[in-house]
């Protein structure tokens, strides 16, 4: 009886974690913003989550924001370490000022991330949206 407990137990905690590991890259990441509307040069609360199915060391990670041709008003480039499991990440970016010399307008804007891991290797891609207004 306490053979066939231990079994079902050693069987239920694989079967468990072949579910974790099979979760795809796209579910493994998740983007959060401490709001939704954000003025100009208003700060802007960023939190990154990504479930590791192991330990990955240099993992490269962009966040930009508020694309004008090839420039982007908004980025941040961070390297890290992360262990195996849920990993949070948090960064804060200063909105900018919006004005007609700047190029800035008003309006829905949209927030991206990307996490590469060894050789280049896409771990995670993701983005959001939210709005400036002056």
């Amino acid at each position: 009886m306490r053979e066939a407990l231990m079994l079902m137990i050693i069987l239920f905690t694989l079967f468990a974690l072949q579910l974790i590991f099979q979760v795809p890259p796209s579910e493994r990441a998740s983007l959060m913003l401490n709001k939704e509307e954000y003025k100009s040069g208003e700060i802007m609360d960023i939190t990154l989550e990504y479930f590791s199915p192991k330990n990955v060391e240099n993992v490269e990670i962009y966040i930009f924001a508020i694309r004008k041709g090839d420039h982007y008003y908004l980025s941040i480039r961070d390297v890290r370490n992360l262990t195996m499991g849920l990993n949070q990440l948090n960064y804060t970016l200063r909105m900018p000022y919006c004005s007609r010399c700047s190029g800035i307008s008003e309006g829905e804007k949209e927030i991206a991330f990307e996490m590469l891991g060894e050789n280049g290797e896409v771990l995670a891609r993701g983005n959001k949206t939210f709005m400036l207004k002056a």
